[in-house]
């Protein structure tokens, strides 16, 4: 009995030997009985670590309000060096959108150009800036299709030497677009520039520029072709002494909308407010507010992007009776 257990140990270990030059076996028997050892599953090698990732939003160095930018991974949107699916990024940050090397939300930026968005090496929120920044608008040596980039800015179009597809740029008059030192149906040149948009000497089709500049859009007592001119200036609309249709002006400014207190067609003014639209005294992030209304566009003293507050309604764009 002696021997024969002795006889058992010794195959018992050489199985275990040959086990080892032969990893394949899912299990091996050690020299004492009843002892196994499992092998590693592969998978388990490859397994990602979980902690890298986060759910709906990646992390980097740098946070932003709204979304976080790792160099890698953002979620419903993979970043790389060349990608710009609909956003650009670079390294700093801006209001709303975080930029790293790599990443940004809804959109990816590199250094290269993509349908429908120019990249260059500095971006901003919503927007790519070139050298110069300025909201919802890219910026950059080259052109994109839809958009035109180069060394000066414009709000809502990108102006440059050369031309793209929709909208030519340069010293002379480009379908639908003219641009010099005049003014031109539907748009007005200036020779200055407005703050938040950048003007050179040439103009862009739905900004009217004059001498005097605001921060987001020109404001006079006059209207002109669907863009007007005055005096003072409002962001992202330039205002002259005359008139157009389609946009009433009035002494003052607002940011993005224009206020007066009379009404021109698909924009009613007055103390109400319009379907789709509610104003009050106060302000809020892309929202306009006053006393006065417009269709689709309330106007009142405090000014907010994209909507206009106030106090009351307007039934279906109607007028109310002191208008």
């Amino acid at each position: 009995d002696i021997k024969k257990e002795k006889h058992t140990n010794v195959r018992e270990c050489q199985n275990f030997s040959r086990a080892q030059k032969h990893p394949d076996h899912r299990e091996v028997k050690l020299c004492k009985p009843n002892v196994t050892i499992p092998q590693t599953d592969i998978k388990d090698k490859l397994r990602i670590n979980t902690n890298l990732l986060v759910p709906r939003v990646l992390f980097s160095r740098f946070l932003v309000p709204l979304v976080l930018f790792c160099r890698f991974l953002v979620l419903r949107v993979l970043f790389s060096r060349f990608l710009v699916p609909l956003v650009l990024f670079s390294w700093f940050l801006v209001p709303r959108v975080l930029f790293c090397r790599f990443l940004v939300p809804r959109v990816l930026f590199c250094r290269f150009l993509v349908p429908r968005v120019l990249f260059c090496r500095f971006l901003v929120p919503r927007v790519l800036f070139c050298r110069f920044l300025v909201p919802r608008v890219l910026f950059c040596r080259f052109l994109v299709p839809r958009v035109l980039f180069c060394r000066f800015l414009v709000p809502r179009v990108l102006f440059c030497r050369f031309l793209v597809p929709r909208v030519l740029f340069c010293r002379f008059l480009v379908p639908r677009v003219l641009f010099c030192r005049f003014l031109v149906p539907r748009v007005l040149f200036c020779r200055f520039l407005v703050p938040r948009v950048l003007f050179c000497r040439f103009l862009v089709p739905r900004v009217l520029f004059c001498r005097f500049l605001v921060p987001r859009v020109l404001f006079c007592r006059f209207l002109v072709p669907r863009v007007l001119f005055c005096r003072f200036l409002v962001p992202r609309v330039l205002f002259c002494r005359f008139l157009v249709p389609r946009v009433l002006f009035c002494r003052f400014l607002v940011p993005r909308v224009l206020f007066c207190r009379f009404l021109v067609p698909r924009v009613l003014f007055c103390r109400f407010l319009v379907p789709r639209v509610l104003f009050c005294r106060f302000l809020v992030p892309r929202v306009l507010f006053c006393r006065f209304l417009v269709p689709r566009v309330l106007f009142s003293m405090f000014l907010v992007p994209r909507v206009l507050f106030s106090r009351f309604l307007v039934h279906s764009c109607s007028l109310h009776s002191l208008l």
